[in-house]
């Protein structure tokens, strides 16, 4: 009872640490809330004492400070608007190696500092949570819990309550502390009214270990507060602090004199990504302190994200013209009437003036029908051709198409009259489609080039070219340029060229203006499926009037013209795999197989796992909008675990069109799409095409390698080493791989990590860790072949064998069940290793090992993952690790985690959780040479511990099944038209 009563504070933490995300609210203080600043130890907050306040989700920041006699660097991240973490690395420069303590006037304080060294300083590392409860509103403030140095030693541990309240440019903050915090002692525990444990509080336990006892726990509370001003000068603030935190009662029995309680000091941040402070603390002392900030929803790009070397020209600027043979037609004829009753109404005021009275005129895309009642005396077959005539010269130049009929004619017997015009008319009907589509006063124009066939299209200012591509292969145009152009060619400065055979566009123009004329009202639409069904809608309230027999003749002219333009037949869907497969490797995707029926495109995608799969499957979206045939309805894009289909999704083509013309959105896509999670398969009589291309495949690439360690008192506070891989995987079938890397030590000190200590009697696991690092600067760092696939719904397995890190090889299999609806995961790891010699390359040590692990994941839309396992350890030990996360939109992840054994005691002599935090870029955000490493990732740990130590595998199930859960795709469905 006495324990769990003094454990409360931690309970109440990591309570309020997976529940303080309810605490959101809408700021309501009327003030455009700036960036907050931080203290000398790196938490938010004044010079000394933390506050309420939390910077922009995603904020990264790396700092350096000194106030005699403590320097040192900080490590801020915010992975949650709610939660704060503060890694902190701090010299006590006043101390000796023996403990003892040296007045401030014997140390060379400046010296240490810029030196780095110091013969008596002490190293003290520390982490730091604190967790937003209220978020400020219009009268209550925001209020914050946090600890300081929760682990270990402690020699600066507190926890706190702190409130702050925002007045125009005024924060005022006021809190209680405990610990560190509240050494001023201004009033006693309260909390020791439920137990008298919560008046003792010890100076920490072993390394590293978990300090429960002692959280909320000392007989002296003290208040603490101050104001910060944020002055008319944009980032520049001054501050007032006055700490709970007694100078002359110090860690480690340090007393620092003090002269005046109130520290005072500015801060500055000139860029967004720069913050400067200077402050006078104790009345006797100076301190400073500099840190760059990362945000992590806006890394910096050194290169165009989709491989362009620059924009869009500005509007009406020239494009180089083609050079060749051919008609040019110079841009700007008039542009077209729109199809509307304004030319229905010219039209009938020019035949009444030409002494005609009509009963019925319409107008298609490019066709007019003329029906007139009462022909003119005498009228002969010469005449009805000079009407014919005069009838285009008074009508646009892209409707090339008259149907004529008379008196008691019907309308299927009417005659059909086309311009005769050369190849610089076709032209200018194009170009009078193209400013009639995009409005000659926007400064969009175009220049064509008709010849050997292929008509040469130019754009010219900011137009869409994939847009303007599907618009110039609309009926109208097809249906006037000549017979003999056989290509067509789009070149615009976002896109490059891009070109279209017009056999398969032109027939099905071709049939659908036949139909139009088969009965008293224009068909709506024909549809062609398969070789042998053809279906019509005809908009007419009689049907009695439609000659049957003559539309079934026409159906049958218009089915086989059609033929050519569908993929029912297994040359088209070949031909158009082709291409398509063409362009998705200029993307960089590698498509496995492409599918169709019944107007719908089956697209299936191989490739690693993605933080950007439903980009990847916009991007296949898009090109089959703009580039599939007047069949294709609806697209399916299938991806999945090596043959086992796991996700289908399901977009209709019209929808995807319209938002990428503009005049839609993605949320109008995602009204009419359907995701299916384990879809089933295809009937047998679809047909399929495979991409020779993607299996084997070979990709290959270079990247950097960042490797950290978290020092000590011997060996330095942080160790680090930079390398590059070059790195190859192939390809060999869907689900089986093989792949390696090739490392090469750049520049780094790793090697002076301490040597392994000799009192643990756990086997040796990564404590000769200094060993490796030194004989393996040309190293083997993986090299391992992995079968991935699904054996039921759901289910997945792994099985992988080689060279998995720099200690382990050996044989590696896995099991992960996954509930896509709701985030739920739940997975099984075996692994047998033998450890590696310590050069790294082939040879093996005979000693082998037997680890394993359950995984219990759980995933929330808003990106926040936790991960819970519990196993054996690659030492024989047995314990569990927590692991929590958060991934934002544009890829990148941040988390820590925690791993605690039972060889924890056997090693360092109490409950010491191996613990470091990590960061996940997508390599393509930085560095676009990655081949087929597709993020970047480096940790901030402990490198030589025994304990609690998993195998450091390449990729587990669980990262090849993230982008595809229902949660993942809700959250980055915006991203689908980017």
């Amino acid at each position: 009872m006495v324990f769990s009563l003094k454990a409360m504070g931690a309970v109440v933490l990591f309570g309020l640490f997976m529940a303080g995300g309810e605490s959101q609210g809408q700021n309501l203080s009327g003030f455009d809330e700036p960036q907050p600043s931080t203290t000398a130890f790196g938490t938010t907050g004044l010079l000394q004492s933390p506050s309420a306040r939390f910077s922009k989700p995603g904020t990264v920041e790396l700092g350096g400070f000194f106030v005699e006699p403590y320097r040192g660097f900080t490590i801020r991240a915010q992975p949650l608007p709610w939660l704060e973490a503060n890694f902190r690395v701090t010299d006590i420069t006043n101390i000796a190696k023996n403990g003892t303590v040296l007045p401030l006037g014997q140390i060379s304080f400046l010296e240490d500092l810029f030196s780095l060294k110091g013969g008596g300083t002490r190293r003290q590392r520390g982490f730091d949570l604190k967790i937003r409860l209220l978020q400020e509103g219009d009268f209550l403030p925001a209020v914050a819990v946090g600890g300081q140095d929760l682990f270990g030693d402690a020699d600066f541990g507190g926890e706190y309550l702190v409130a702050s309240k925002r007045f125009g440019p005024v924060d005022i903050t006021f809190g209680l502390g405990w610990g560190y915090f509240g050494s001023r002692g201004h009033i006693g525990n309260p909390l020791d009214s439920l137990d008298d444990g919560f008046r003792r509080r010890s100076s920490g336990d072993v390394r590293g270990s978990f300090n429960f006892g002692d959280y909320f726990s000392g007989n002296d509370l003290a208040f603490f507060g101050g104001v910060e001003w944020h002055t008319p000068l944009d980032g520049f603030s001054v501050k007032l602090d006055y700490s709970g935190a007694d100078p002359e009662r110090a860690p480690l029995g340090s007393r620092l004199d003090e002269d005046f309680p109130v520290n005072m000091g500015v801060n500055y941040r000139p860029v967004h990504w720069l913050d400067m402070a200077l402050g006078f603390e104790r009345g006797n002392t100076l301190s400073a302190r500099m840190a760059v900030r990362f945000d992590l929803f806006d890394l910096p790009r050194f290169y165009p994200r989709d491989g362009r070397q620059g924009g869009h020209p500005a509007a009406g600027a020239p494009f180089p013209k083609p050079s060749g043979d051919g008609a040019t037609v110079a841009p700007k004829p008039a542009a077209p009437h729109r199809m509307t009753n304004d030319l229905v109404l010219e039209l009938s005021a020019f035949l009444r003036r030409a002494g005609h009275d009509t009963a019925r005129i319409s107008v298609d895309a490019n066709a007019v029908y003329v029906a007139i009642t009462s022909p003119m005396a005498g009228l002969g077959p010469f005449d009805e051709q000079a009407l014919a005539t005069a009838i285009f010269e008074a009508i646009p130049l892209v409707i090339d198409q008259l149907w004529l009929s008379f008196g008691p004619e019907k309308p299927s017997d009417s005659r059909l009259y086309q311009r005769d015009e050369d190849h610089g008319r076709a032209a200018g009907a194009m170009l009078a489609l193209v400013d009639g589509l995009y409005g000659a006063d926007e400064g969009y124009a175009a220049t064509i080039r008709l010849a050997d066939g292929v008509a040469l299209y130019d754009l010219w200012g900011a137009v869409n070219g994939d847009m303007a591509f599907a618009s110039a292969l609309a009926d109208p145009l097809l249906l006037t340029l000549p017979d003999d152009l056989y290509l067509i060619k789009m070149r615009s400065f976002a896109d490059g060229f891009v070109e279209r055979d017009l056999a398969a566009p032109k027939a099905l123009a071709s049939a659908r203006a036949m139909m139009m004329a088969t009965a008293d009202a224009p068909v709506s639409s024909l549809r062609i499926e398969g070789r042998t069904r053809a279906t019509v809608q005809i908009d007419a309230a009689d049907g009695s009037r439609i000659d049957g027999a003559l539309l079934s003749q026409r159906l049958d002219v218009a089915e086989s013209l059609v033929m050519a333009s569908g993929y029912d037949n297994q040359t088209a869907l070949e031909a158009f795999a082709a291409d398509f497969f063409a362009r998705m490797a200029r993307a960089g995707i590698r498509p496995r197989s492409v599918a169709w029926l019944d107007g719908r495109m089956t697209i299936w995608i191989d490739g690693g796992p993605s933080d950007f799969e439903i980009q990847r499957i916009g991007r296949i979206a898009r090109d089959l909008a703009l580039h599939g045939t007047d069949q294709l309805e609806a697209i399916s894009i299938r991806r999945g675990v090596g043959r086992h289909d796991a996700i289908d999704v399901q977009l209709l083509r019209r929808d995807v069109v319209r938002a990428v013309a503009g005049r839609g959105s993605a949320e109008e896509i995602w009204l009419t799409s359907a995701i299916e999670m384990e879809p089933a398969p295809l009937p047998d009589k679809t047909l399929r095409v495979e991409n020779d291309k993607a299996s084997p495949f070979l990709e290959w690439g270079v990247a950097p390698v960042l490797i950290q360690h978290i020092g000590d008192q011997e060996s330095g506070p942080w160790l680090a080493d930079l390398s590059i891989d070059l790195l190859a995987s192939l390809d060999l079938a869907p689900g089986l791989q093989l792949s390696g890397a090739v490392r090469r030590f750049i520049a780094g000190n790793l090697d002076q990590i301490s040597p392994a200590s000799s009192s643990s009697d756990l086997p040796v696991v990564r404590s000769d860790v200094k060993r490796f690092i030194e004989n393996g600067r040309t190293s083997i760092p993986y090299l391992q072949a992995d079968w991935r696939g699904g054996f039921a719904p759901h289910l997945y397995g792994r099985v992988s064998a080689g060279i998995f890190e720099q200690i382990y090889a050996g044989l590696s299999t896995e099991l992960l069940y996954r509930n896509p609806d709701d985030g739920w995961s739940v997975g099984g790891e075996l692994n047998w290793l033998k450890r590696r010699d310590e050069d790294q390359l082939f040879g093996l040590e005979g000693r082998d090992s037997l680890s394993g692990e359950i995984s219990l994941y759980r995933e929330w839309a808003s990106g926040v993952l936790a991960v819970v396992r519990a196993g054996r350890f690659l030492a024989g030990d047995w314990g569990g690790t927590v692991d929590l996360s958060r991934r934002f939109d544009n890829g990148v992840r941040i988390g820590g985690y925690l791993a605690l054994s039972d060889g924890s005691d056997r090693e360092f002599g109490g409950t010491s959780p191996d613990k470091g935090v990590y960061i996940t870029i997508p390599l393509g955000e930085l560095w676009p040479f990655g081949g087929p490493r597709r993020s970047v990732s480096t940790e901030l740990t402990d490198l030589a511990r025994d304990s609690a130590q998993r195998l450091r595998l390449n990729s587990r199930l669980y990262d090849y099944v993230a982008g595809i859960n229902r949660q993942r795709i809700d959250s980055d469905w915006p991203q689908i038209v980017n």
